[in-house]
């Protein structure tokens, strides 16, 4: 979706600013104008190690990812690598290239394997239904896209009980600001297009002339933690990510 803009910010100067490709090898491809804010999945790692931590019981855990290198196989990456130092098994993996797989069935399955906790980077609606229907005991750790889920249908909240997410660690200041006009808790998107406006505007006063030579100087606290885009990479966030888990329908930090 990108790719087709990078010729056209080149060409008028301008600067594009995505919240999305988040490798760093796009930067080898990018024009001198491309910059993204997008959260950096690696830097996930310590939120689930500390559930790991928290968790000692969890020897054995299954994992569901969306069959995207840049999204699910990154989480999944960094699953293996933990489970492979920690000596925990991983009893079963699921790569999907659809959506919306039967998660039903998919769990049936991965349950019968009898993990202590089932991991997953993809549809969240469809997968915590799922567990609920077929009783699994175990836990289950999300990523951050759990909470549009919860956006969209509070009514699942119920549902929620006990789940974990890895999210990045927004301020609450932020979250308190965002409530308060929107009357609803910031998601991903909310909060990166909230940085990629921001980084703009400081780039506009560092040079309104010349917005990528702009950018290339901005380096400032975020609502996340550190966007800095002056270490001459194309990618700027370098906010925490936070373990939180859903405790009577409210997320808490862990």
């Amino acid at each position: 979706m990108i790719a087709p803009l990078l010729p056209l910010a080149e060409k008028k100067g301008g600067v594009l600013i995505a919240n999305s490709l988040s490798q760093e090898q796009h930067c080898r491809a990018a024009p001198s104008s491309f910059f993204s804010i997008s959260t950096q999945i690696p830097l996930s790692r310590a939120a689930f190690e500390r559930f790991f931590d928290l968790n000692p019981e969890v020897k054995r855990i299954a994992t569901i990812t969306f069959d995207d290198p840049e999204w699910g196989g990154v989480y999944r990456k960094i699953w293996e690598t933990i489970a492979n130092e920690r000596g925990i098994s991983i009893v079963d993996t699921f790569v999907s290239s659809d959506w919306q797989p039967d998660f039903k069935s998919i769990l049936n399955r991965m349950i019968s394997k009898n993990p202590d906790a089932i991991l997953f980077a993809q549809e969240p609606e469809g997968i915590i239904k799922a567990s609920g229907q077929l009783q699994f005991k175990g836990k289950l750790l999300a990523v951050n896209n759990v909470l549009e889920m919860v956006a969209e249908h509070d009514a699942m909240r119920p549902e929620l009980e006990g789940v974990f997410v890895v999210d990045p660690a927004i301020d609450v200041q932020f979250k308190e600001k965002f409530f308060t006009r929107f009357n609803k808790l910031p998601i991903l998107e909310a909060y990166s297009g909230y940085e990629a406006v921001r980084s703009v505007v400081k780039a506009s006063k560092e040079n309104r002339y010349d917005l990528p030579a702009g950018m290339r100087k901005v380096r400032y606290e975020g609502a996340a933690g550190l966007v800095d885009f002056t270490a001459g990479s194309c990618i700027g966030n370098r906010g925490k990510w936070d373990l939180f888990r859903f405790d009577n329908g409210i997320q808490k930090r862990q």
